[in-house]
């Protein structure tokens, strides 16, 4: 395993205007898990990134800023087996835009935002195996979001609306056949309020409606994929994801003591997920066939945070997260996260710090039809510790993480691979950062 990043970036702020961009360079080689008895894979790959953000005051007084985002991505990976021989190479380029202009409070109304954004994408693949045709994804969304100010009392209401169109369109080819073209549109939005409990105590109620149209692999793959160690098949006349959701969120916001708890029910039709068929042979190995299906479901979870600055530069965190989630039909969905506790400690006092935290996940044994693998507890334990330095008017920090300490060997519930590969052991990074 190597990889190897760099990054540069420039800003300017003047009066009026501000703007910065980056420039991104990222490349890796690291071998690929296999199921026993394949022969070892290997990805090479590399992706550059360009992004730029500009923010303009307005001489408009009810609109006052506004602010627009761009960003091209160029990605591309080879993988093939580690002794080398044929292969195939994947390719993606990526384009996004976005406009957002703010709105200023006036009487009843309080915070609003107003804007488009849209979406290009290219996939390319060349070898015997690729996973998908050659395809074309472009997307454009408008929206808008305003709060309402409901009496002297402090309680808002918060709407947002979206209007998307997503469309895919597949190339011919002579592996997977004729191209095809998949168009999906939807009008999603948002409604909750807001209600102070007290002087530190926040209540927030949400009802929203929200969209995601499937991917190219759900739609189109039709191959080995050797990143999951599967035969995968698209299907490619899925519908979009929507769901219809509430949440009811509680925060705590005070001088010494800050968290929040949240409930959430949403109910999904069409949730799209992976669905083993059975087992083939490919060059004498069993491997799974899986196709992406669509099933009505609920998922229903809580999930809570609270940090406690206990006495000096001591920080003490508690956290945690669970979720159900069952199909209209009684089965189950694949890959659903376990129960999680997290607990951490820091001593910061702005120039040094040091500190650890514990992750615990409960046994996921309630899994999905097909052979999705059952996943036992597991506890892990993480390290970390650094200094600052202001020297010149920039920011140095040094730190050192070491991750999953006790190298415990664990399989994470939502891995497609965690049948025939652990999660990583332990990690040690060494990270260090200049703020000019």
């Amino acid at each position: 395993l190597s990889s190897r990043h760099a990054a540069v970036g420039l800003g300017y702020a003047g009066a009026g205007v501000r703007a910065g961009g980056a420039v991104r360079a990222y490349s890796f080689r690291y071998g690929l898990p296999v199921r026993p008895g394949a022969a070892p894979m290997r990805w090479d790959g590399r992706r550059v990134e360009v992004s730029a953000r500009g923010e303009a005051d307005l001489p408009v007084s009810r609109f006052p800023r506004a602010r627009l985002d761009a960003t091209i991505q160029d990605y591309a990976h080879d993988e093939r087996e580690a002794g080398g021989g044929a292969g195939n190479r994947f390719e993606l380029r990526t384009a996004t835009a976005g406009l957002l202009v703010d709105q200023a409070e006036a009487g009843v109304f309080g915070r609003g935002a107003w804007g488009v954004s849209g979406l290009w994408k290219e996939y390319r693949g060349e070898g015997t195996s690729s996973l998908t045709p050659p395809a074309v994804s472009h997307a454009i969304g408008i929206f808008g979001f305003q709060e309402l100010r409901l009496g002297e009392s402090g309680v808002a209401l918060q709407v947002g609306a979206r209007l998307d169109r997503y469309a895919i369109l597949s190339r011919d080819d002579a592996k997977f056949g004729p191209g095809r073209e998949r168009v999906f549109g939807a009008l999603s939005g948002s409604a909750g309020v807001v209600v102070p409990v007290g002087e530190r105590l926040t209540a927030a109620f949400t009802l929203a409606r929200a969209f995601r149209a499937p991917t190219v692999e759900e739609l189109f793959s039709s191959s080995l994929h050797a990143g999951t160690g599967a035969v995968e098949f698209g299907n490619p006349d899925l519908d979009a994801e929507r769901s219809l959701g509430i949440d009811a969120v509680l925060r705590l916001h005070g001088p010494r003591v800050s968290g929040q708890v949240a409930a959430y029910r949403n109910a999904i039709t069409g949730y799209v997920h992976p669905a083993v068929l059975g087992d083939t042979i490919v060059d004498g190995h069993a491997l799974p066939v899986v196709t992406y299906a669509a099933s009505d479901a609920t998922l229903t979870g809580v999930e809570g945070a609270l940090e406690v600055a206990a006495t000096g530069n001591l920080v003490i965190g508690f956290g945690g997260d669970v979720v159900h989630a069952e199909r209209a039909d009684g089965g189950t969905l694949p890959f659903l996260p376990p129960a999680r506790l997290l607990a951490s400690l820091r001593w910061d006092d702005g120039a040094r710090f040091v500190g650890g935290g514990v992750r615990h996940a409960t046994a996921r044994r309630r899994i999905s039809e097909g052979d999705e693998t059952p996943t036992d507890g597991y506890t892990l334990f993480d390290l970390e510790a650094g200094i600052r330095l202001l020297r010149g008017g920039s920011l140095h920090s040094l730190t050192l993480r070491v991750e999953n300490a006790a190298d415990t060997v664990y399989r994470d519930a939502t891995s497609r691979i965690k049948d025939f590969a652990p999660n990583p052991g332990r990690n040690f990074a060494l990270l260090y950062r200049v703020r000019i």
